[in-house]
């Protein structure tokens, strides 16, 4: 049986705008193509809404991380083929975002999953999954944590007083206002500053490009 992963946004997880409700399976792009390609094939469909392609504090709260990608292909694999279905949210909320930023980020994207192992790129065959589970999924966290811990101890004593301190005081504010709606999108912005420092302030210029 061959295997595919749809990854997209609303239009595959199947957004209907006029009931804000989600279509049923077989009207969704996915389904259509599972009874198009019949049993002999299976079609796995991962949208979320509002997923993007591109990263970045412009699209705080709808980032399509590596992490969230290599994760959902940790969770289907083995698989044959991967359709990836982005860039119509980068267009929409951000003026200043054009059809090539959005293809410059999907080839990024596959160049860096080869990086950490999940694709390889084959010659007029383009890139091609491979076989990936718990154990390499397991791999990728283990050198993350040996990197970064590696960066964290590089960075101690790099860093701007000002800098520490204003991350401390947003910290802070985190601690003490657990219960707002905007509490997660602001977590998620703290977190990714605080990495960022520690990636550019520990003296190693490859370490902000690894994955």
């Amino acid at each position: 049986m061959v295997t595919l992963l749809c990854f997209g946004d609303s239009n595959t997880w199947g957004y209907n705008p006029a009931t804000w409700e989600r279509y049923p399976q077989d009207i969704r792009w996915p389904g259509v193509l599972q009874n198009e390609l019949g049993e002999s094939y299976r079609v796995i469909e991962d949208g979320q809404n509002g997923r993007t392609a591109i990263e970045g504090k412009a699209f705080a709260g709808f980032n399509t991380s590596k992490a969230d990608l290599v994760s959902t292909l940790a969770n289907h694999s083995p698989l044959n083929l991967v359709i990836l279905m982005l860039g119509t949210n980068d267009l929409l909320m951000r003026s200043s975002v054009s059809p090539d930023d959005v293809g410059k980020r999907a080839t990024e994207a596959l160049v860096e999953l080869e990086a950490v192992g999940v694709a390889r790129f084959t010659h007029n065959r383009g890139a091609i999954v491979k076989p990936f589970g718990p154990q390499q999924l397991r791999d990728i966290f283990h050198l993350r944590r040996i990197l970064e811990t590696e960066a964290a101890r590089c960075a101690c004593g790099r860093l701007q007083r000002e800098t520490l301190e204003s991350l401390r005081s947003g910290m802070r504010e985190l601690a003490d206002d657990g219960g707002s709606r905007q509490w997660s999108e602001e977590e998620m912005g703290t977190d990714r500053h605080f990495h960022e420092l520690i990636a550019a302030g520990c003296g190693n210029a490859r370490i902000p490009g690894v994955g």
